[in-house]
């Protein structure tokens, strides 16, 4: 027999799990919460589902590039909580945590508010977190802050790992209820800020939407409830432009962890792969387990759970990742990419018109032998015999090169896949006459032209990326297969 003791926590089956499918009494307030919350979850890209009286009152999980799935849990009191009802809230969190590390991304309590002894805790905790970006890590203002807010969990009776779980672990919220605040009223309001497109539709319209997902939530108690099914709900009930399932999936790479920040938009930490000023990169092997990898698994989320096939990308990156994210993310697979380039943007689906396109592109095949081609693609600065040289030091002896160089800046979208058009010509053409199992790239250029390449590469053969380095050096990087 298994005692108190020596239950296992979290469990579906324990009786702090199974509250909410004992009785419904009082879950006016928990709805009112999850309603308010479902058009913020659904602002984060990575938002993919949610669950009502599951561990929590409410669950929702994201994915993000970065970690996989995450959940945020919430337990909603209508109530002001004393100190051992907050304390007692804090610990099962926390027993939660520790009994299923790396589940949750984050905890959140609502309730009426916390009785006096529990405010100095909220006030601190509130002081040091808003302005917690704006000062480096390791800088004074923060480790000094911090103490002075671990003394003050010391002074109510715990300690500093509790200190520590509360600051990065655990949001504390207030919920309005009065009267005034109805489900409706907070769901309409979230939905507008959240989305601003709706602003201008009838309450009649907003209002009927309120009451089919409301519906929705209420049918599928304990059950998970998709995005996909969320969007389709408020879609299909607000007949507008611009839908929630068609919107673009904003995404950033960013290369300094110190600007990396909790985002909406899915986000890929590279800083490991932009080499810094002295250009050091990882391995080969950790490019492909790593980047390539991240962009494989967040495709495959994509498929499954966005309507839209259109990427906003954002950020900075290295070459050789911008060539990768577009061959992930391909022009077969369906997607389409609308990069952020220095003030402009450039879609990978802007196509040209061969009437009025024109860009002068000159190539150079020196013939070789073997199962593998060299290809090296510059744009203004040439970087022809930097690769030759790299390749004569490495001991890639006598291979089949195409040199393609163009001498004036891309000024186009149409102008880019126009290029890129002509490359991938040259290239599959030249891999069908030398019979080339393998096609190592060395690419001098704007990272759009990069992506575009990438993205309309998958049909020829594989392809190792390399990085330059410095003067007749290049390393290796990813793999694309």
């Amino acid at each position: 027999m298994t005692s108190n003791k020596d239950k296992i926590t979290p469990s579906l089956l324990e009786p702090e799990s199974r509250g909410g499918g004992i009785a419904e009494e009082g879950f006016t307030v928990q709805d009112k919460f999850i309603l308010s919350r479902i058009p913020s979850w659904l602002s984060f890209e990575g938002f993919t589902s949610m669950i009502r009286e599951s561990i929590g009152d409410c669950e929702a999980k994201f994915f993000t590039p970065e970690y996989g799935y995450q959940i945020e849990l919430c337990e909603v009191k209508s109530y002001q909580l004393s100190p051992s009802e907050f304390w007692s809230e804090i610990n099962r969190f926390h027993e939660i945590d520790t009994g299923s590390p790396n589940t949750y991304r984050w905890f959140t309590l609502v309730s009426a508010g916390v009785s006096d002894g529990i405010k100095p805790l909220i006030n601190g905790l509130r002081r040091i977190r808003n302005p917690y970006a704006f000062y480096e890590r390791q800088s004074g203002v923060i480790a000094n802050s911090f103490n002075d807010y671990v003394e003050i969990v010391k002074k109510l009776g715990h300690d500093e790992n509790m200190a520590k779980f509360l600051f990065n672990k655990v949001m504390i919220e207030n919920i309005d209820n009065s009267a005034s605040s109805s489900s409706e009223s907070s769901f309409i309001k979230s939905l507008i800020d959240n989305f601003p497109q709706y602003n201008d539709l009838t309450h009649i319209s907003l209002k009927n939407c309120h009451l089919h997902v409301a519906d929705l939530v209420k049918d599928k108690k304990n059950r998970p409830i998709t995005r996909n099914e969320l969007e389709y709900m408020i879609d299909s009930n607000l007949s507008v432009q611009s839908s929630l399932c068609q919107k673009p999936v904003l995404i950033y790479t960013s290369n300094n962890e110190e600007n990396a920040s909790l985002t909406k938009q899915l986000e890929f930490d590279l800083e490991e792969f932009w080499g810094g000023n002295e250009r050091v990169y990882p391995s080969s092997e950790e490019w492909n387990n790593t980047v390539v990898l991240k962009l494989i698994e967040t495709k495959k989320w994509l498929l499954q759970h966005r309507g839209s096939r259109r990427i906003h990308l954002t950020g900075n990156r290295r070459l050789s990742t911008s060539l990768a994210f577009g061959y992930v993310f391909s022009a077969v697979s369906g997607f389409n990419i609308d990069e952020e380039y220095r003030g402009k943007i450039w879609n990978t689906d802007a196509h040209a018109n061969s009437t009025n396109i024109k860009y002068d592109l000159e190539n150079q095949i020196i013939k070789g032998s073997g199962e593998e081609i060299v290809v090296s693609i510059a744009i203004v600065r040439n970087i022809h015999s930097e690769v030759e040289n790299y390749l004569k030091n490495s001991g890639f002896n006598n291979l089949n090169i195409i040199s393609i160089l163009g001498n004036e800046p891309i000024t186009s979208p149409q102008q880019a896949n126009y290029i890129v058009g002509i490359i991938k010509q040259l290239i599959s053409e030249n891999i069908v006459k030398t019979g080339s199992n393998k096609l190592h790239l060395f690419f001098a250029g704007p990272s759009f032209l990069a992506l575009f390449l990438g993205h309309r590469l998958n049909a020829t053969a594989p392809i190792q990326c390399y990085e330059w380095v410095s003067s007749n050096k290049y390393v290796p990087t990813c793999t694309l297969n």
